[in-house]
């Protein structure tokens, strides 16, 4: 596999333009690949890694939120998250993230997995976590130019929205597959699945902070 990977490589020649827009960086480098003898220029957007958050209430109700985003020109229904900032851990961004965009915080905390956002042009990673027993516990503290509305869903509500295209983030459908990995449904996950959870993460590498978590 590693020989037919070699293959497949292409390597850096050097970098030709780099443009910072605050919240990424687009870069242009130079790329060969020695197999074909082709060379090509590649635009590459270097962002923070990102986190996504499946919060659920005591009484197993998804904490959702819904805003506008520009780049499709809608209001969406989505899951919290953000930018994980520099020196900080994904699950620290995570843990920020849900108090800032919503008022909700949680002491039961899971790492469900990592998604590669769009590996044809991006960095970055997504971090993915479930947080448990989420409660409201203060006023929100939203960015100057976030305007987010809260809202509770019942799990078993999810999926029908997801079927119907209410909720198409793709980020947030890659956090509600590893939760039903997790747990084979739409619906909290028991101990037993929870013991069994963290060994399949420490073989992803994704557990560095696994004393902190559930």
């Amino acid at each position: 596999m590693k020989d037919h990977e070699q293959l497949l490589k292409w390597q850096r020649i050097k970098t030709l333009s780099e443009e910072n827009y605050r919240v990424f960086t687009v870069t242009r480098v130079n790329a060969s690949h020695a197999g074909s003898n082709r060379e090509g220029v590649f635009s590459i957007i270097k962002s923070p890694d990102w986190v996504n958050v499946l919060a659920i209430t005591k009484d197993d109700q998804a904490v959702m939120i819904r805003q506008f985003r520009h780049g499709t020109q809608a209001t969406t229904t989505e899951i919290p998250g953000g930018m994980v900032d520099p020196g900080e851990s994904p699950l620290s961004a995570a843990k920020r993230e849900l108090s800032e965009e919503t008022g909700y915080t949680s002491v039961r905390w899971i790492c469900l997995g990592v998604a590669e956002p769009n590996p044809a042009i991006q960095e970055n990673l997504c971090h993915m976590f479930l947080a448990l027993d989420a409660e409201l516990t203060h006023e929100r503290d939203l960015d100057p130019n976030e305007v987010i509305d809260v809202h509770l869903t019942a799990l078993e509500q999810l999926p029908s929205m997801v079927y119907s295209g209410e909720i198409r983030h793709s980020l947030v459908l890659a956090c509600f597959g590893y939760f039903m990995q997790l747990t084979g449904g739409w619906q909290r996950p028991t101990p037993e699945q929870l013991a069994a959870w963290h060994p399949t993460l420490t073989e992803r590498r994704r557990s560095s902070e696994a004393s902190d978590l559930e």
